[in-house]
């Protein structure tokens, strides 16, 4: 997502080698801006919830500080490999932020946990779907630092991208569905935006990275990038919250934190509940 600047331009005092127009740095600035604000905000809003039920708050915050550390590095340059970084030979391509993909290495599992969570899908499927993510990440990496090679890790990517929204849509939805239609509900709505938003990037990517020439420049692929990330993240995160707040605590896998006597109130009320949630349940903080 960079490019060396035309010939006679002033340096940028950002730069370490490698250029983003200012627009592209700008595009990075308004992404930090919107990660950070929405950290501060899940922060108060998880100080306002019951000690036993702020793990998918906790969770969002680790995502958004991850997310505005990422973003922070990225609008001050300093996270951008250099030209000798590129690997494997192959034609030239445009330098990597790394850090892009250290961010999304932690926040796609952590993403998908959070909604994962509440299916009641045992914990087998839950990591798989978690190592699924992490080889999508991963493989895009390799497809942006080895473009000798590029076809074949995309393609894993795909695979992988495949999985995840397998798991979203059709296990995870399944599982959902067994506690109630209301529930089911919710759970696909926040799983559907989140598989409709990771679609997107393979979209960015191919567009930023055409055969013969980029589609885009390289500000506009960071506004894109950028857009993508805001809507993935922060914006993922409030609407998932905000199903969560119309469900009862009970309902959901939620049960995470109950305490021994609120687990046997639950088990009394609804012992089919609980045991779907019953591998999920020792994680009480």
């Amino acid at each position: 997502m960079a490019s060396q600047p035309p010939a006679g331009s002033p340096s940028s005092l950002l730069d370490v080698g490698l250029y983003l127009t200012m627009n592209g740095y700008n595009w990075y600035w308004v992404a930090f801006g919107c990660m950070i604000t929405s950290l501060l905000a899940t922060v108060g809003l998880d100080l306002m919830r019951p000690r036993g039920l702020r793990l998918f708050h906790q969770i969002a915050i680790v995502v958004l500080t991850t997310a505005s550390l990422a973003y922070f590095s990225m609008a001050l340059d300093l996270s951008t490999s250099g030209p000798e970084a590129q690997i494997g030979g192959g034609a030239a391509v445009g330098p990597l932020s790394y850090v892009w993909y250290i961010m999304w290495t932690i926040n796609l599992p952590l993403l998908l946990l959070s909604v994962l969570l509440v299916t009641g899908l045992s914990l087998a499927e839950i990591l798989s779907t978690l190592f699924a993510a992490v080889v999508l990440v991963l493989s895009g990496l390799v497809a942006d630092a080895v473009p000798a090679h590029a076809r074949a890790f995309s393609l894993l990517s795909g695979a992988a991208l495949a999985y995840v929204i397998f798991s979203l849509l059709c296990k995870g939805a399944r599982s959902a569905y067994a506690a109630g239609d209301a529930f089911g509900t919710r759970y696909l709505l926040s799983a559907a935006l989140l598989a409709l938003l990771l679609l997107g990037y393979p979209a960015a990517y191919a567009l930023a990275h055409g055969v013969g020439a980029r589609a885009l420049e390289p500000a506009a692929a960071a506004g894109v990038y950028g857009v993508l990330d805001v809507l993935a993240q922060p914006v993922f995160l409030f609407f998932f919250l905000y199903q969560l707040s119309q469900i009862d605590p009970g309902s959901v896998c939620g049960a995470i934190a109950l305490g021994e006597d609120e687990e046997a109130q639950l088990a009394r009320a609804s012992p089919r509940r609980l045991r779907r949630c019953r591998a999920v349940v020792v994680l009480t903080y």
